[in-house]
């Protein structure tokens, strides 16, 4: 809808009025940081403000945006994605006050209550005004993958006002499961530059409820601008840490965050020198002395592994054994002594990817180590790995994010109540029992319960169930528009012993790249995995499958949906896969020579 001949003076009316309603906020930040408080995200600044090239020659239109919950009718914050269509000129939301592009490494504010990105905008109450060259422009409007999205052609006129009304719908059925992601960076960690605040709304804008912080090898805390920002009752914030040790990156959480803590060298760190995760000692500790020591903290943790193949040196399993790195059939590495590992990483999620990671996974399971598979964005920036793609979703006790603890998250991922996904939803349970949980059935044969579901805007079309890494029971799913998408109950046979029953789906449509990043352009497939059901076969109370070699034991690559999928009748594992394509690794995670963190801060 267009104001007409009134739209020049709506227009300003409007913009006059936001900028004093929308982010009139008092931000508060994490200690040490250099972020922007919300109040300052309505305000040009020299890190990232009002972005110059919105406005043309004749005078700038506008877009007013407004996005509900079509059920409540409640303001939803959500990312929006602007294209300009051909013969308008293209458009970036990432120029700051100086008319530089920042890339997405620092956070722009076009408008106020708009946070901008180099391919669209965040709009942190769901209601905001936007300046717009005129122009026809495609925009792709979204609160995350449990929500229908809204796809229009917006035209843009002088000094006119275009309104937006988009109510989105809530059509995926998560009851009893949070969304969360649970390694996010911020301007607190080196190789990020991103404020904090900005960082909070790009991941509630996606619909993430519980953002867990892993700033490397110190601690930072999103609860104060998620409370700044409005957002209490939509999420919650978790304080948890990216280690660094001599053989890759991974997570723990939760951990004790003291806003006046500091490390030997006055950084003020947020507790990490207390807890020996601070530079200069995690650099010189290897991984069984490195997931001990977390294990015994007072908090409890849960001790992950992260992205554990990614090129050149940042996978724990590249590095293990020095330059000889770890694959299967060799023993697995420090089975027992972590928790869980990133089956999908923002920066590791291409078929190619999945084929390797998952043949560890695997090969973990086989060898009768319980480990829960998670999913999560590493994101750094708002550019290339974007925040909640991928994710986990998690089973907990209630569906009220404020009232999820860091021990209920740290149990959820121990006991293996968990899914990993870049967007579809997946469902299993194993003669009633749930994923993580450990069934006893001598019978040889188990009756699954699989749902799978997705908003249209994401493709679903394939399900498969492993049994001890093999494929057992392989659907085309529909697309007849019902919903959920899939939901079925069906036998499955099990080898003797005892086995671990899980689900995987996906789709043979890309996802977006501007919501999820450009990491690989068009190469990243809808994918959802549960982490598995345990079945104690031979009635002894624990879990081992009867593998009598380590060799037996390996599955081998692992088919990913997208790479053609063969009958279940046939080996699927004889694949010729393509190695992992070499991609530019992220920005260098620590501090030159492992030396004062304090220095890069000091640089900003």
């Amino acid at each position: 809808m267009t104001l007409g001949k009134r739209g020049h003076a709506s227009f300003d009316s409007m913009r006059s009025a936001l900028a004093l309603a929308l982010l009139g906020l008092a931000g508060v930040g994490c200690g040490g940081t250099q972020a922007v408080a919300p109040a300052d995200l309505a305000q040009p600044s020299p890190d990232g403000g009002g972005a110059q090239d919105l406005a043309n020659a004749d005078g700038a239109g506008g877009v007013f945006f407004h996005v509900t919950d079509d059920e409540s009718g409640h303001d939803l914050p959500a990312r929006v994605l602007i294209t300009a269509v051909p013969g308008t000129p293209p458009v970036r939301f990432d120029i700051n006050a100086k008319g530089e592009k920042t890339n997405g490494d620092t956070a722009t504010s076009p408008a106020a209550g708009v946070v901008g990105s180099p391919e669209g905008v965040m709009l942190v109450s769901g209601a905001a005004l936007l300046p717009l060259a005129a122009g026809s422009y495609d925009v792709f409007i979204s609160h995350g993958p449990e929500w229908e999205a809204e796809v229009r052609k917006v035209t843009v006129r002088p000094r006119d006002t275009t309104v937006v009304e988009a109510p989105l719908r809530h059509t995926v059925d998560t009851r009893g499961w949070m969304s969360a992601d649970l390694h996010i960076h911020t301007g607190r960690s080196y190789d990020s530059r991103l404020q904090v605040d900005a960082r909070v709304v790009s991941e509630v804008t996606v619909g993430v409820q519980l953002l867990v912080s892993t700033d490397h090898n110190v601690f930072t805390d999103l609860q104060p601008d998620l409370d700044q920002l409005g957002y209490a009752s939509r999420a919650h914030a978790i304080v948890g840490d990216e280690f660094n040790f001599v053989e890759g990156h991974g997570g723990v959480y939760p951990v004790t965050y003291d806003g006046a803590a500091q490390d030997p060298t006055g950084f003020l760190d947020g507790g990490a020198a207390a807890a020996r995760l601070d530079w200069d000692h995690a650099r010189l500790v290897h991984s069984a002395e490195m997931f001990d020591a977390l294990h015994a903290l007072p908090t409890h943790p849960a001790v992950t592994v992260n992205h554990p193949r990614l090129l050149p040196d940042l996978g724990y399993f590249i590095n293990w054994d020095g330059a000889r790195g770890w694959s299967p059939p060799a023993p697995p590495p420090d089975a027992g002594r972590f928790d869980a590992m990133e089956i999908l990483s923002g920066y590791m999620q291409t078929p190619a990817d999945l084929a390797l990671v998952l043949r560890d996974w695997f090969f973990y399971l086989n060898t009768g180590t319980r480990l829960t598979g998670l999913g999560s964005s590493d994101t750094h920036r708002l550019r290339d790995v974007h925040a909640g793609f991928p994710r986990t979703f998690l089973r907990v006790a209630s569906d009220q994010p404020s009232q999820v603890t860091g021990s209920d998250l740290a149990e959820a991922i121990r006991r293996g109540r968990a899914t990993a996904s870049n967007g579809p939803w997946a469902l299993l349970t194993v003669d009633g029992a749930g994923v993580g949980d450990l069934v006893t059935n001598q019978t040889g044969a188990v009756m699954v319960d699989a749902t799978v579901d997705a908003p249209g805007w994401i493709d679903v079309d394939k399900l498969r169930v492993f049994v001890n890494g093999r494929v057992v029971e392989e659907r085309d799913l529909p697309h007849d528009g019902r919903r959920p998408i899939f939901h079925d109950r069906f036998p499955v046979t099990l080898p003797a012993g005892d086995a671990w029953v899980l689900l995987q789906v996906g789709g043979s449509r890309p996802l977006p790249d501007g919501l999820i990043g450009a990491r690989a352009p068009g190469m990243v497939m809808p994918f959802a995995i549960t982490s598995p059901v345990y079945v104690d076969g031979d009635g002894d109370g624990g879990f081992k499958p009867a593998f009598a070699t380590l060799k037996d034991a390996d599955p081998g690559p692992i088919s990913p949906l997208t790479l053609g999928l063969r009958g279940v009748d046939q080996d699927p594992y004889s694949l010729d896969l393509p190695p992992p394509p070499f991609r530019e690794a992220p920005q260098d995670c620590e501090p030159p020579l492992w030396t004062n963190p304090h220095t890069f801060q000091l640089d900003r």
